[in-house]
C-alpha cells in the first residue's frame, strides 16, 4: 500500500493533474477550433446534447462507486487484503450489471432520441451518432472499476497519467480525422477506442500495484459489511438521481425548447468553464483520499482546521478565477472563435455565477463522501431537481438560453448553498455551522469588491486582437492577485498555504501535518 504522506500524496497527485490538465485545456481549444472549421455549431450541439443524455442514463450507477470507495479508506489504512479483495468483486460484480442495464436502456430509448432535438442543421445518422456515444459510456464500466482502487489509495497521479496521456492521443487523432475526412462518426469512435486503451492499462497499473486483486477468488462481504455499504447506496441513490436532475438537463432543455444550435454556442463558454473548473479540481480532487484518511483518524478539531484552509483554497482558485472570466471570456470567444458565437453580458455573469457556486461546493460535497455522510439530507436534492426542471423550463419559455441557466443558478443558491454545509458541520464535524455561514458571507462580499475594482480597470483595455486580449489577460491576473493579498495576507489559511508551497518548492520536510 501507499506509505506516503498526506501532504506528498496530495501535491503529487495536484502536479500531474494540474501538467495534464493544462495540457489538454491547450489541445482541446486547438481541436474546438478545428471542429469549428470542419463541421457545423449544430455538431457542437449534438456532443454537448447526448453528453447529457449520457449523464442521465449513467443514474444506473446510483453511487455504488463512491459507497465502495468509501468503504475502501479504512482497510487501505489498515491493509486489510481480504477486505480490499472482497469490495473489489463487489465493485466488479455491480459495474458489469450497471454496464449491462446503461446498454439496455441506452437501445430502447434509441428512437425517440429525435424528439428532444429541434433544428439539427440536417445532421444524418443521428441514431447513430448517439448509439456510438452510448458505447463509449457503456464499455466504461466493464473496464474501469479497478482505477478505484489508484484513487483510493491516494495515487490518483497514475490515473490522472493515464486519463491524460489517452486524451491527448485521442484528440491528436480525431484531428487528423477532420482533416482527412471531415467524417464525425469517425472522430467518435477514436474517442471509444481510446477509452477502452485507457482503461486496459490502468487496469493493467493497479494488478501490478495490487498483485492480490489477479488472484481468482471468492471473497466476500460479511452480511453487516454488505448491509452498511447497501446502505449508503440507497441514500445515493436519491441523492444522484436529484443531483443529476439539476447539473445534467440543461443541455437538453435548451435543445428542445430553444434548439441544439444554442448547445452549440454555449458549449464553447461551458468548454472554457470547464477546463479551468477542472484544472482546479486536479488541486481539490488531488486532496480527496488524503482527506478520506483525515476523518477516519483525526480529531474534529483538526478536521475542522483542514477543512477551512481548503475551502480558503477552493474561494482563492474558484474566486480569482471568476474575477478574470467576466473580463476575459467574452473577448477570448471574439478572438478564438468569432463574433457570432459571443453571448449577451447578463447570460455570461448567470454562467460564470453558477460556475463559482458549484465550484465552492465541491469542498462540502467532498468532506461528505469521504465522511460517508450519505443518509443524511438525502432528499434535499430532489427538491432541487423538481425546482431546477420547472424552472428552468418556465424560464426558457419567457426568455430562452438565459433562463435555463437561471433556473440552475436560482435552484442552487436556494438549496444546496445554505442546506449542505448543516450536514458536514452537524453529522461529521458535530459543531455549529455558524462560522461556515460567516465566512462565505464575507468571501461573498470580498469577491464582489474584487470584481468591481478590476472589471473598472480593464474596461479601458481594448480586446480586438490577441495580443490586446494577452495584456488585459495578464492585467487582469496580476490586478486578482494583488487585491486578494492585501485582503488576505494576515488570514491564518493563507500563511498555512505559504508555508505548505514554500516548503514544496524547497522540498522541506518538515511541514505541520501529514
Amino acid at each position: 500500500m501507499n506509505n506516503d504522506s498526506r501532504i506528498k500524496n496530495s501535491a503529487r497527485n495536484a502536479i500531474v493533474g494540474l501538467g495534464g490538465q493544462g495540457a489538454i485545456v491547450l489541445i482541446n481549444f486547438w481541436s474546438r477550433g478545428i471542429f469549428i472549421k470542419f463541421l457545423s455549431v449544430e455538431y457542437l450541439g449534438v456532443n454537448g446534447l447526448f453528453s447529457n443524455v449520457l449523464t442521465i442514463l449513467s443514474l444506473a450507477e446510483l453511487g455504488v462507486g463512491s459507497a465502495i470507495i468509501y468503504s475502501m479508506y479504512k482497510p487501505i489504512a489498515e491493509n486489510d487484503k481480504r477486505k480490499i479483495q472482497a469490495l473489489m468483486n463487489l465493485y466488479s460484480r455491480a459495474y458489469k450489471i450497471i454496464g449491462l442495464v446503461i446498454a439496455i436502456v441506452g437501445i430502447l430509448i434509441t428512437p425517440f432520441i429525435k424528439y428532444i432535438i429541434k433544428d439539427n442543421g440536417n445532421i444524418e445518422n443521428i441514431e447513430l451518432i448517439y448509439l456510438i456515444f452510448l458505447l463509449n459510456t457503456v464499455v466504461s464500466y466493464f473496464f474501469a472499476y479497478k482505477r478505484s482502487i489508484i484513487s483510493a489509495d491516494q495515487r490518483d497521479y497514475i490515473v490522472s497519467g493515464y486519463k491524460y496521456t489517452f486524451n491527448v492521443v485521442k484528440i491528436i487523432i480525431q484531428i487528423l480525422v477532420l482533416y482527412i475526412g471531415k467524417n464525425f462518426i469517425a472522430y467518435l469512435l477514436v474517442q471509444v477506442f481510446c477509452t477502452v486503451l485507457e482503461n486496459i492499462f490502468i487496469a493493467k497499473r493497479a494488478d501490478k500495484l495490487y498483485p492480490f486483486l489477479k488472484y481468482k477468488n471468492k471473497e466476500n462481504l460479511n452480511v453487516e459489511e454488505k448491509r452498511d455499504i447497501f446502505r449508503n447506496i440507497r441514500a445515493l441513490m436519491i441523492y444522484k438521481i436529484s443531483s443529476t436532475m439539476l447539473d445534467g438537463t440543461d443541455n437538453i432543455i435548451i435543445s428542445a425548447i430553444i434548439g441544439v444550435k444554442s448547445v452549440g454556442v454555449l458549449s464553447n463558454y461551458t468548454l472554457i468553464i470547464g477546463s479551468i473548473s477542472m484544472v482546479i479540481s486536479q488541486i481539490t480532487g488531488a486532496i480527496t483520499a488524503s482527506i478520506g484518511n483525515i476523518t477516519s483518524k483525526e480529531t474534529k478539531e483538526k478536521q475542522i482546521e483542514v477543512f477551512n484552509i481548503i475551502l480558503f483554497s477552493t474561494f482563492i482558485l474558484y474566486g480569482g478565477s471568476l474575477v478574470c472570466l467576466l473580463s476575459l471570456i467574452n473577448p477570448f470567444i471574439f478572438v478564438f472563435f468569432g463574433e457570432q458565437y459571443i453571448l449577451n453580458k447578463l447570460t455570461v455573469i448567470i454562467l460564470v455565477l453558477n460556475y463559482y457556486i458549484y465550484g465552492m461546493q465541491n469542498v462540502v460535497w467532498t468532506y461528505r463522501s469521504t465522511m460517508g455522510l450519505f443518509i443524511y439530507g438525502k432528499f434535499r436534492p430532489v427538491v432541487s431537481a423538481i425546482i431546477n426542471i420547472v424552472v428552468s423550463i418556465i424560464l426558457a419559455k419567457y426568455i430562452g438560453l438565459l433562463g435555463v441557466l437561471m433556473g440552475t443558478t436560482i435552484t442552487r443558491i436556494i438549496t444546496n448553498v445554505w442546506y449542505d454545509p448543516i450536514i458536514i458541520y452537524k453529522y461529521g464535524f458535530k459543531s455549529s455551522v455558524k462560522e461556515y455561514y460567516v465566512q462565505y458571507v464575507k468571501y461573498v462580499f470580498q469577491l464582489l469588491l474584487t470584481v468591481i475594482t478590476v472589471g473598472i480597470i480593464v474596461a479601458f483595455i481594448p480586446d480586438y486582437s490577441i495580443v490586446l486580449f494577452f495584456i488585459k489577460s495578464i492585467i487582469s491576473l496580476i490586478l486578482t492577485i494583488m487585491i486578494f493579498f492585501v485582503i488576505f495576507r494576515k488570514k491564518y489559511e493563507f500563511k498555512y498555504l505559504y508555508n505548505i508551497i514554500n516548503n514544496i518548492l524547497l522540498k522541506k520536510k518538515d511541514i505541520q501535518f501529514n
